[in-house]
């Protein structure tokens, strides 16, 4: 009969004693093997591999106070924008040996109240959130932490952090001044939901502006906010087209809200 009970977690001492060295020998090996002969490293490597050891999270964390740890809370693993940023991230850090811990909010700032605390339980050494707009609490909790914050898709610092992006407003002004240009004065926008998000906020401000350098304006039932979703793109394209008259140009938010509304 099997027994599926967990086995001792194997320690450097175990290490040491298979490979006949001392765990000061062992702990140079692990963190700076350079320094240790080649035979001797060889010897150390296989202890390692045949206990299935691995070095104690917790007790290094303590010894170091530092946990070699980031984390990033984005909106949804759904959008590929973000899943391509968090592997340049994720590569980045783990060429300086940091490991990468992920959470997602789904829009929702409480969601990401929670999640932030829970990484911050995991004693992580730095934060990367997207956007500025977030409650206060989150803001003062990181303050008293005192947790590095990375600020990501805005140019705004918001309360706290830095700031790495580009200006939203400035970008969606420059699409719309775009399409102006081609002749086209009867603009419709599918934008995201603006409540808590700083990014979609401002580029429907820059799509406003641009409007108004014009002498036009960007009329109530033209502009449609929805969810990131290739289903709310769609609907909101719908419904768009269903007026009379026809926007005879639509802006969207983002590439998802544009997917679906080419649907």
């Amino acid at each position: 009969m099997s027994d599926n009970r967990p086995r001792p977690h194997p320690t450097l001492s175990d290490v040491a004693e298979a490979a006949g060295v001392s765990s000061a020998t062992v702990s140079r090996c692990l963190n700076a093997p350079e320094r240790v002969a080649e035979a001797t490293r060889a010897r150390v490597e296989a202890a390692v591999a045949a206990l299935g050891y691995t070095p104690h999270f917790a007790g290094m964390a303590l010894a170091s106070k530092r946990t070699n740890t980031v984390g990033a809370v984005i909106p949804t693993m759904d959008n590929a924008i973000f899943a391509r940023a968090l592997q340049a991230m994720e590569e980045t850090l783990a060429a300086e040996g940091v490991t990468l811990l992920v959470a997602s909010s789904g829009y929702d700032p409480e969601r990401e109240a929670l999640q932030v605390r829970a990484l911050l339980g995991r004693g992580v050494d730095g934060l990367l959130l997207i956007g500025a707009a977030r409650p206060a609490p989150t803001y003062a909790l990181l303050e008293q932490r005192g947790v590095p914050l990375v600020l990501a898709w805005t140019d705004r610092a918001g309360q706290g952090g830095v700031p790495v992006g580009f200006d939203n407003a400035h970008a969606a002004k420059a699409m719309a001044e775009r399409v102006l240009d081609l002749g086209h004065r009867h603009l419709a926008m599918i934008a995201g939901l603006t409540t808590g998000n700083d990014r979609a906020t401002a580029r429907v401000a820059g799509v406003r502006a641009a409007l108004g350098y014009r002498g036009l304006a960007l009329a109530p039932e033209r502009l449609i906010e929805a969810p990131y979703t290739l289903a709310a793109g769609e609907a909101a394209f719908a419904t768009l087209m269903a007026q009379d008259p026809r926007p005879t140009a639509v802006l969207c938010g983002n590439d998802v809200l544009a997917a679906g509304a080419l649907r």
